[in-house]
């Protein structure tokens, strides 16, 4: 997978981790994140991408999700 927001793979896996964390309320620990995640029968690939983060990590939103995991997309306005 590429660092590129262009990227199929990058973009898919940014669509099912938000497909999983859009059922969790923020803020949330990446735990949290995780159990909603495992609750809601996650993709091994998504358990696997918010394993790596540290567990007491708290977001305050997707955003900050999505910088922890290297998946932000660009402002384009």
């Amino acid at each position: 997978m590429g660092d590129d927001e262009r990227d199929p793979d990058r973009r898919e896996l940014r669509a099912r981790i938000g497909q999983q964390v859009s059922l969790a309320t923020f803020p949330a620990t990446a735990e949290q994140l995780l159990e909603v995640a495992r609750r809601g029968d996650a993709p091994d690939e998504v358990l696997d991408e918010l394993g790596t983060l540290e567990p007491e990590r708290s977001f305050a939103n997707a955003r900050e999700l999505w910088q922890a995991l290297g998946l932000e997309v660009e402002e384009r306005f």
